[in-house]
């Protein structure tokens, strides 16, 4: 097992005309600790499967360095660097059966004996299940099996990093559920530190130890999933984690008597959330400043004919959509459509005007430029996103990602 320093990557490309320059990953500072299951998260073009490669050596870095444990690795090549990688497509040779493939790389770049690579095929095979299929070629098998021989192909290697590139998108929802479980499984009994590149966070939140999210290239934040979903150091990070995905609505800052309160910026306000004092503090709000509020779905409750609540605001219900164990609501708040997980037995019917409140303590702020204000909670913490804590030293922000 090794432990992975990435320090200052660049790696840019030429565009088709020689003029132009594209930054594909911007001085990006990571290290994966050694055992560690770390996965680069973001959108399409963020930059997460170059930085896979240039780990791997298929790629050049423009700058920077790369070392496993003390060796810098940077300009090796790809059979020197001690890695395996899973890819999207599973990269199998058709002519070959799943026995030949797993085996192939053990063939061209180690003087192991026929025998003991044969050895290494049975234990890797017996690990995924797959001694059944060894005899036969991908055409002959499941998707769900070709990609258990490309993670043997990995395995036999007995890497000290597995890298993997997004090796369960061309699965159905089914199978990726399941090759997710498998995945963990394998990382748990082999304890070998593996990067994994995707763009699901569904999969980055039930499967990582660290999630390192990415955008524009730039490293927006690192630290657990737990502690990332709740403390995200700006607005990127919080729109990107989430299904579905955090509410946002564009607000000002007003006093009356006293009292803070968020309003929407319509003529005629639809949102009007009163704030403590210390929220206002601890954000070093100034009134009449331009804010914008998030707050999860699952966060809003509706209210009910009892009950009262001093955040209670009102909404035209647009949408009901049946998810069966609970319900999702679509809620027109300003100029802005909300979505509100809620229970399925609340029997509500879709243009009548219902009332809604979330917690204080669940309420996200962000700044004009999008950097976090509040998150989660009302401690210290949540007005110190991105400070000196162990796991979020990493946290980077940037205005210019924040679009």
């Amino acid at each position: 097992m090794g432990i992975l320093r990435i320090d200052r990557l660049v790696k840019s490309f030429t565009t088709a005309d020689s003029v132009n320059e594209v930054i594909a990953v911007d001085n990006l500072d990571i290290t994966v600790e050694e055992g560690e299951f770390l996965v680069l998260l973001g959108p399409s073009g963020c930059g997460k499967s170059t930085t896979l490669r240039c780990i791997a050596g298929l790629e050049t870095p423009t700058s920077g360095s790369i070392r496993l444990d003390e060796t810098n690795i940077t300009d090796n090549s790809p059979q020197q660097r001690d890695m395996a990688m899973v890819f999207q497509d599973f990269a199998l040779y058709p002519h070959m059966t799943a026995a030949e493939n797993m085996s192939f790389g053990l063939k061209m770049t180690t003087d192991l004996s026929e025998e003991e690579r044969t050895s290494r095929v049975h234990e890797a095979a017996t690990i995924m299940d797959i001694e059944g299929i060894l005899d036969k070629k991908p055409a002959q098998v499941s998707g769900g099996q070709k990609q258990r021989i490309a993670l043997g192909r990995a395995i036999v290697r007995d890497p000290e990093v597995f890298l993997m590139d997004e090796p369960l998108s061309n699965l159905d929802a089914k199978l990726r559920a399941q090759m997710r479980t498998e995945i963990q499984r394998l990382h748990r009994k082999l304890g070998v530190t593996t990067i994994y590149v995707t763009h699901d966070q569904t999969e980055a939140m039930t499967m990582s130890d660290r999630i390192a999210v990415m955008n524009n290239g730039e490293l927006q934040q690192i630290g657990t999933p737990d502690y990332v979903y709740h403390h995200p150091v700006n607005q990127f990070v919080a729109g990107f984690l989430g299904e579905p995905s955090m509410n946002f609505l564009a607000v000002r800052l007003s006093e009356t008597d006293g009292q803070y309160v968020l309003t929407d910026d319509d003529d005629d306000p639809t949102f009007a959330y009163p704030i403590d004092e210390s929220i206002v503090q601890g954000c070093d709000l100034t009134i009449g400043q331009r804010l914008t509020v998030g707050v999860r779905p699952e966060d809003i409750s509706v209210a009910d004919d009892e009950g009262t609540n001093n955040h209670m605001q009102t909404a035209m219900l647009d949408v009901v959509e049946p998810m069966g164990s609970d319900d999702f609501l679509y809620l027109l708040v300003g100029q802005n459509s909300w979505t509100a997980r809620v229970d399925e037995d609340l029997n509500l019917t879709e243009g009548e005007q219902i009332a809604y409140f979330f917690e204080e303590s669940n309420l996200h702020l962000f700044a004009d430029d999008g950097t976090t204000l509040k998150s989660a909670g009302l401690g210290e913490d949540a007005f110190h996103i991105g400070s000196d804590h162990e796991i979020t030293v990493e946290a980077t922000q940037s205005a210019d990602s924040q679009a």
